[in-house]
């Protein structure tokens, strides 16, 4: 379980919107094509697709609550992961 801090300056630098996302990530331990995944490797894959779909989910809507983007960030770390075909899952929390 990570909790995740995504902040959105479009609408001010001195009074950004803040997300804190509690997410729990789960992926396999072993893949058939990629091996064996560390757990450093893990985190690495899980933080890349954070990064990739905070950019896509705080730019697909002028703005937020929390509760709504907390939900669509975890299913979009879901999708990331899923074009990994790692058999990942994401929960918001």
């Amino acid at each position: 379980m990570a909790v995740l801090r995504v902040v959105d300056t479009r609408s001010s630098l001195l009074d950004p919107d803040v997300f804190n996302c509690r997410i729990l990530v789960e992926m396999p331990i072993r893949h058939h094509a990629i091996g064996i995944i560390t757990p450093d490797h893990a985190a690495e894959m899980s933080a890349s697709a954070a990064d990739a779909a905070a950019t896509v989910v705080i730019h697909s809507q002028p703005r937020w609550i929390s509760a709504l983007f907390c939900r669509r960030f975890a299913g979009q770390i879901q999708a990331e992961l899923n074009a990994l075909n790692l058999g990942a899952r994401v929960l918001p929390l």
